[in-house]
């Protein structure tokens, strides 16, 4: 599948011509479907098939914005970020889809007594931490048997991921291929396109796990609905998450835990929505934790004035702001539209550590927090010690970052993360991935202020495993108002 942009810039009818091959052959890739999806103006999608050509050709297709989808049995799924505009005439072909055949991995899982396993979730990681190609939809069969398709050509890493269900002192833990419990101990897989690597077999490793038990303060004494949960502190794509039960007292256990660094986070649900949180880090080692102990504190309502920063009485209406904790990848947060006295009341905020997100239009962005009268650095509210009122300053006018890299890669991509930016929800929610062509990228409507500008080898990447890994190869930049930054950078792997 590919999915391509295509603006049409005047008025009337157009047509449209999409060729369809194969990557490798350059042969004409026949009977792949092809669908026009009206972006624009929500029409109904046209759907064609390619010939023994290999082409498809829309006609009568009202001028505006299309995506076009193609796919073929066989060949992988992917998208690409590519605009092109359609003449004044109404005429305009695409250059060739070139659609690249899938590969293919398939083998066994198996117990540490040689068993097979079902029911075992196996997927194929890049090692530098991007997520194209990444499959947990594959599980075992009664057999042990997976097999992962649709996985683009390069280098993995094969995971098995045992299910929840298992429990007792001694259980499976995340292996890779063949027989590693950890992802420096993976034996690396590289595919070529179209190729079927067979006889992947796993051998599941085995670890003591223990108990973790405490009491939730603040429980209510006529009980409540709840539980536990814990998330290793450094967790990423393929971290397993655990989860107990809240008794009426507030005692709780959490049973199968692994040795680690993890947060404990408890909750406590109302007939609605989540009411109470409480959360905690606790160290787990090869004894049973018995005095895991959490206090459980209220969601508060947070009263927020908007305003713009040239203080212009043009109406923030249809806008929305929103506050999220920082404290856990689970942690709650909420938004609210901008009334017209420009304030907002955000109800079901976490105490602690927190941050302040915005859905703006192109070219206004959050420019400055300020928390009880005080400016904040950056966009991080403290409600440790309750809620305090907050006033945000919208500006507009964005800066832009522009530049070349060297060095080639399947899809090369520059990131832009904003100094400060560490936590692993914040990197997902606030980063910026920008594809790179010929050698060259833009990123506009950026706020200003101080970032990291980062290439790397493939457009698909999960932020949060690679910028741990990369970020002292990162060039610092700063973006000024109205500004355009240029950037020189090299790929890096």
């Amino acid at each position: 599948m590919r999915w391509m942009w295509l603006a049409a810039v005047a008025a009337g009818w157009s047509q449209v011509k999409v060729q369809v091959s194969d990557a490798a052959t350059q042969e004409p890739v026949v009977h792949a479907r092809v669908v026009a999806i009206d972006v624009e103006h929500g029409r109904p999608p046209v759907e064609l098939l390619t010939g023994d050509l290999g082409t498809v050709e829309f006609k009568g297709l009202p001028v505006g914005r299309y995506m076009v989808h193609v796919s073929k049995a066989g060949y992988l799924r992917f998208h690409s970020g590519r605009q092109l505009a359609i003449p004044a005439s109404g005429k305009a072909g695409m250059e060739p889809v070139l659609l690249e055949r899938q590969a293919v991995i398939s083998g066994r899982v198996l117990d540490a007594d040689g068993e097979p396993m079902e029911h075992v979730m196996v997927g194929a990681v890049r090692p530098d931490g991007s997520r194209r190609g990444l499959n947990f939809e594959t599980q075992t069969d009664d057999r042990g048997i997976f097999r992962i398709a649709r996985i683009p050509p390069g280098t993995y890493v094969v995971v098995a991921v045992p299910n929840d269900a298992e429990m007792g002192a001694n259980v499976s833990v995340q292996t890779f291929y063949p027989n590693g419990s950890d992802a420096e101990q993976a034996a690396p897989v590289t595919l070529r396109a179209g190729e079927q690597r067979e006889g992947i077999d796993i051998r599941m490793q085995r670890r003591t796990a223990v108990m973790v038990s405490g009491r939730v303060t603040n429980w209510p004494a006529q009980g409540g609905h709840g539980s536990v949960q814990l998330s290793p502190v450094r967790g990423g794509a393929l971290a397993r998450q655990y989860s107990g039960s809240i008794f009426p007292d507030g005692r709780f256990t959490a049973a199968s835990i692994l040795a680690g660094e993890y947060t404990l986070r408890a909750v406590l649900h109302g007939e609605r929505s989540l009411q109470a949180v409480g959360q905690r880090k606790i160290s787990v080692g090869d004894t049973p934790v018995e005095d895991a102990n959490v206090e459980l504190k209220p969601l508060l309502t947070v009263n927020v004035k908007v305003r713009r920063e040239d203080r212009s009485a043009k109406p923030l209406t249809g806008r929305r702001v929103g506050i999220s904790s920082v404290e856990s990848e689970h942690g709650a947060g909420n938004d609210g539209g901008i009334e017209q006295d420009g304030t907002v009341r955000i109800e079901g905020i976490e105490p602690g550590q927190n941050r302040v997100l915005a859905s703006l239009p192109d070219g206004e962005y959050i420019q400055t927090v300020i928390a009880n009268g005080q400016v904040r650095p950056g966009m991080d509210l403290d409600f440790s010690g309750g809620a305090v009122p907050v006033e945000i300053v919208i500006g507009n006018q964005p800066g832009k970052v522009t530049g070349t890299v060297e060095g080639e890669g399947p899809s090369p991509s520059v990131l832009l993360i904003p100094d400060g930016v560490d936590n692993e929800r914040l990197l997902r929610q606030e980063s910026f991935t920008m594809q790179v062509v010929n050698g060259e990228f833009e990123v506009s409507n950026v706020r200003p202020g101080k970032y990291h500008v980062l290439a790397v080898p493939v457009f698909d990447v999960d932020v949060r495993e690679i910028w741990p890994k990369m970020k002292d190869r990162s060039t610092a930049i700063v973006v000024e108002k109205n500004g355009t930054t240029p950037a020189k950078l090299k790929l890096q792997k």
